[in-house]
């Protein structure tokens, strides 16, 4: 659908409540491709910033996890 704040709604429930930080990614960006409202794009654009942060931080941290 072309109704960006859905997209912004579902990165927020994906990102805060069910800490699905590769699904919300996805929405923040689909939100950020949609929306005109320059704005809020700044903010979630610092969002994405963050999350792709956070994943990667992730990912590194499962590297150097102990294999049992």
């Amino acid at each position: 659908p072309r109704y960006p704040l859905a997209y912004l709604n579902l990165g927020v429930l994906y990102d805060l409540y069910q800490r699905r930080l590769d699904l919300a990614l996805n929405h923040y960006e689909s939100y950020v491709e949609l929306s005109a409202d320059k704005e809020s794009n700044e903010q979630v654009e610092k969002w994405i910033t963050y999350l792709r942060r956070r994943v990667a931080k992730m990912n590194r941290t499962a590297m150097m996890a102990p294999v049992q």
